[in-house]
């Protein structure tokens, strides 16, 4: 059997059914769930899992089947059809990417924005667009937290160049904020998590009529893997979770474009890194990119902490969460992972930055999120 998704949206395939289906909060609450469901889910995020080929049901019979994805379905095996695979042996060069973006910028018919995290990745998108003789909008969320001042200096640096920059407060928009206003989802993802910072970022979108924001979050692998054979397969829906286009930026009117995830893109950069090893420093996009970026970009590595955000996140919302633990606990008492005491003794460790206890309650609280996005 063939399926095929050609929206930019996530589906969902019924496998006894052989279908795509559509779901609404009704049907979710007349499921009985389990420890089966939760254990799903904790498998699925410790992989990162969204694809059909390695997804634990947590809803019997449901695969989400990625935006622009092909699959065969055979013997109840999933197997990609139109897999993303680099001839990476293949010679591009920097103009050769200079070159496409020029041509890709004809699409974008309509006001861009990028997103200025003060990192890399971004800031090799933003000084490409400057290259283009772009005038994108640029947003981004800027912190006073000492673990993020080099973050903050760096796209202040790059804010000066440009007319139009937005700066959302990230003690504004924390991790696990505003959770009960969580839309309506399928299938449970810890992305849901980061709701209201993608939250703002689409509305201030909508409000300045802007279809497209560029984001480098995929970035991470294309530059940080190594690329030692002449064929590399590299899979673009393990480079980005759509979670966040699904449910707030396309109901939005607004597109949160992965970068990384355009093919020619990735063919371009992933040929030009041909032979390149591991790279967790991004040594090479720092050396390669360099006439594009500031210096403070080019000649040092930094990595920021996002412990603290986490644990000032759980704290300035810890009455919040426990309201939905109540609320969800009398909807599926029968998990006791999911009790408000249980998650409660977890907030408490993580803010005490046990690392061990950090996944677990992502996982549960994520799953705790889903199930009050369809029962509030």
């Amino acid at each position: 059997m063939h399926i095929e998704n050609n929206s930019y949206l996530t589906k969902y395939f019924d496998i006894d059914k052989q279908r795509f289906v559509d779901f609404d909060k009704h049907k979710l609450c007349k499921i009985k769930l389990t420890d089966f469901e939760l254990d799903s889910h904790i498998y699925n995020s410790r992989f990162m899992s969204q694809r059909p080929d390695n997804y634990k049901c947590v809803l019997k019979n449901i695969v989400p089947i990625p935006p622009r994805s092909s699959w065969s379905f055979l013997n109840k095996i999933f197997t990609e059809t139109k897999k993303n695979i680099v001839k990476s042996k293949k010679k591009y060069s920097l103009e050769d990417l200079i070159t496409f973006c020029n041509r890709a910028k004809k699409l974008t018919k309509n006001k861009i924005a990028i997103e200025l995290s003060g990192g890399l990745d971004t800031g090799i998108i933003i000084g490409i667009a400057k290259e283009l003789n772009l005038q994108p909008l640029l947003i981004g969320g800027i912190s006073d937290k000492y673990e993020f001042r080099t973050e903050r200096y760096i796209q202040n640096l790059i804010a000066e160049q440009f007319d139009e920059v937005k700066f959302i407060p990230e003690s504004n928009a924390l991790p696990f904020s505003s959770l009960k206003s969580t839309p309506f989802h399928v299938v449970p993802n810890k992305s849901s998590l980061h709701y209201y910072l993608n939250s703002l970022t689409s509305d201030w979108a909508k409000l300045n009529n802007i279809k497209y924001i560029f984001n480098g979050i995929g970035f991470d692998s294309v530059l940080v893997d190594p690329v030692l054979d002449e064929t590399f397969l590299n899979n673009k829906a393990n480079l980005f979770d759509n979670w966040p286009n699904d449910y707030v930026f396309m109901p939005n009117a607004t597109c949160y474009v992965n970068i990384a995830e355009i093919y020619t893109i990735r063919k371009i950069l992933l040929s030009m890194r041909y032979l390149q090893p591991l790279d967790t420093k991004k040594l090479w996009a720092r050396k390669y990119f360099k006439n594009y970026i500031p210096i403070e970009l080019s000649q040092y590595q930094y990595k920021a902490s996002f412990a603290a955000n986490y644990a000032e996140g759980l704290k300035v919302n810890k009455d919040e969460i426990f309201e939905i633990c109540i609320n969800v606990n009398k909807f599926c008492n029968n998990i006791k992972r999911l009790s408000p005491d249980k998650i409660i003794k977890l907030i408490d460790s993580v803010e005490e930055f046990n690392h061990k206890d950090e996944f677990e309650l992502l996982s549960c609280l994520s799953f705790i999120n889903w199930i009050n996005s369809f029962i509030k």
